[in-house]
């Protein structure tokens, strides 16, 4: 797929994940032009049979109206708002751009647009954190309420599998 980027290189505001087993479907939008994508998507993978149409929404500083209201476009039953943890000092450590604050507006500004399905994506286990910043992380996400919970661990082989909580 190709388009236009900001450093001049080419890609689609636009990447596809998609599961033929169970017909689930994730992808990334950044400002992307609605008709266009669902074009693209009805036309590469069709949406008959479709059992879940995730889109990753993006990093909690990208997330605006304007991208959630043409996300609504799409035949979408779940979006990602994705902090990865809720220790502003972690996020600066591990180079994230984003804020605590960002991701609590991001995920506000989504159910104030009636957004009833939101997943967050959390890393376990991200350098200089210790119990006490995971169970902070999980009593901040807790009080958003979201509908799911993703969490993978960081560093750790053995538990490499992301699961759904």
């Amino acid at each position: 797929m190709s388009g236009n980027s900001r450093n001049g290189q080419d890609d689609e505001e636009l990447q596809a994940g998609y599961d033929l087993y169970r017909r689930r479907h994730t992808y990334h939008v950044r400002a992307v032009s609605a008709e266009k994508a669902s074009d693209q998507l009805g036309e590469s993978f069709g949406f008959d049979g479709l059992v879940e149409f995730t889109i990753e929404a993006g990093r909690p500083d990208s997330i605006t109206r304007e991208k959630l209201e043409t996300i609504k476009e799409f035949p979408v039953t779940r979006i990602s708002v994705n902090p990865q943890t809720m220790n502003q000092d972690t996020l600066e450590i591990i180079g994230r751009r984003h804020t605590v604050a960002q991701t609590i507006e991001a995920f506000h500004l989504a159910r104030e647009l009636n957004y009833n399905n939101i997943n967050m994506d959390l890393i376990v286990g991200l350098p200089g954190e210790d119990i006490s910043q995971v169970k902070y992380t999980l009593e901040k996400v807790k009080e958003l309420s979201p509908d799911s919970l993703y969490r993978t661990f960081s560093g750790c082989e053995a538990c490499s599998t992301p699961e759904y909580v």
